[in-house]
């Protein structure tokens, strides 16, 4: 399939723009404090990010967190996982999470997004990228997430590998500037 269009490309060496091993989980000292009041709550945790091609941060909702509950690491693996994939396309910094105070408020003022990569293989740090910003694609059941596709250059061709999930992309996109259209051979 031959496509001609707008990327948005993954940034050269990721793994020198997170300062979270993505190999293990998020250690607790990691996160930001929490009053033990709300520790028996459902949290969420947000990290400030700056998307290249974007003149504002952005606030980018990173998972939904109990501090008390038995599944622990596995949340703070679930993270990891995300902010390994976020640090593909913007440099994420572990001294930029913050516990949300009110989700609801942020979510309707269109504030706290959500840019979630759902890839079908391991992530390879040394590999180049691209979501293809323009070909948005919506979800039948919710007309506020728009999804791009995502893929993974492979010798002089493409491979699609997965999606990325934009709530509010016109928010979150509103100050990207696009680079130029280009063309993907993707087999």
């Amino acid at each position: 399939m031959k496509l001609h269009c707008t990327p948005i490309w993954s940034i050269d060496n990721p793994r020198s723009t997170i300062n979270i091993d993505p190999f293990r989980p998020i250690e607790l000292d990691d996160l930001p404090y929490l009053p033990e009041e709300k520790y028996d709550l459902y949290n969420t945790l947000a990290v400030k990010v700056q998307f290249p091609g974007c003149d504002k941060p952005k606030l980018v909702h990173a998972r939904f967190h109990r501090p008390n509950s038995e599944h622990q690491e596995l949340y703070r693996t679930l993270i990891t996982k995300q902010m390994s994939l976020l640090s593909l396309f913007m440099p994420v910094d572990k001294n930029e999470f913050f516990w949300v105070e009110n989700q609801a408020e942020l979510d309707a003022s269109e504030t706290l997004m959500r840019f979630l990569l759902s890839i079908t293989e391991p992530v390879d740090y040394s590999a180049k990228y691209a979501i293809l910003y323009g070909i948005p694609f919506k979800d039948d059941k919710n007309n506020k997430e728009t999804m791009y596709p995502v893929v993974r250059k492979d010798g002089d061709y493409y491979k699609a590998i997965g999606h990325c999930l934009v709530h509010t992309s016109e928010g979150f996109f509103a100050d990207f500037t696009p680079s130029q259209e280009e063309t993907f051979i993707i087999h």
